[in-house]
C-alpha cells in the first residue's frame, strides 16, 4: 500500500455549478488505477483515465461508465515539443435516477500549454479541451483537464454544462509530507 507521500494527491475540492460544494479525500486506488474519493453526506466519486466514471451525491449522478473496445492512445500536439497521449475510447454510460443510457464519443481534442495556479500547484500545465457528444442527445459538452507539464499528473478537471451531466470542476491537491 502506498504512503501519503507516494500518492500524487490526497484531496480535492469539488465545485458544482458556481459554488464549491465539498472537500473529498482519496479513499482507495485500485490496481487498474481507479481512484475512489469520499466526501461528507455520502458524496463519492470515482475517476479513471482522468475522467469521472461514477458519482453519488451530485445533482445528476453518473451510475456507471465503461470503455468499449481496446485502448488505443493517440498523441495530441500541445506545442513547444510537448504532446500528450489521449485514449481513443468510446464510453457507454448510465445515469442513476433517470435510468438513461448514452454513448460518449469524442468529437475533437485540442491541447495547449498555459500557466495555472490551483491549490497546491503553480506552474506550467497542459490544458486538454475535448468536445464530447453524449448520444443520442444533440447537445455537446466541453470537458477540460489540466495536467502538470513535468509529471502528467491530473491537476484540475472540468465538465461543462449539459442536461445529462452536472457542471462540475475538480481541483486536486497535492499532499504535504509531515514535518
Amino acid at each position: 500500500m502506498a504512503t501519503l507521500e507516494d500518492l500524487p494527491y490526497a484531496s480535492m475540492f469539488l465545485r458544482v455549478g458556481d459554488r464549491f460544494q465539498a472537500l473529498l479525500l482519496l479513499g482507495h486506488v485500485a490496481s487498474d488505477g481507479t481512484q475512489t474519493w469520499y466526501g461528507v453526506d455520502g458524496l463519492a466519486l470515482q475517476l479513471r483515465d482522468q475522467r469521472v466514471i461514477y458519482s453519488r451525491g451530485l445533482p445528476v449522478d453518473l451510475f456507471e461508465s465503461h470503455a468499449a473496445g481496446s485502448r488505443v492512445e493517440t498523441p495530441v500536439d500541445c506545442g513547444g515539443d510537448q504532446s500528450v497521449a489521449v485514449p481513443e475510447r468510446l464510453h457507454y454510460s448510465r445515469l442513476r435516477e433517470q435510468q438513461r443510457f448514452f454513448t460518449e464519443v469524442r468529437e475533437s481534442v485540442v491541447c495547449t500549454r498555459e500557466a495555472i495556479v490551483t491549490p497546491g500547484y503553480s506552474g506550467m500545465a497542459l490544458r486538454i479541451d475535448e468536445r464530447v457528444a453524449l448520444l443520442p442527445d444533440p447537445r455537446r459538452q466541453t470537458r477540460t483537464r489540466w495536467l502538470a507539464e513535468e509529471t502528467g499528473q491530473l491537476l484540475r478537471l472540468e465538465y461543462g454544462e449539459h442536461p445529462w451531466y452536472p457542471q462540475i470542476a475538480l481541483y486536486l491537491i497535492k499532499p504535504v509530507a509531515p514535518r
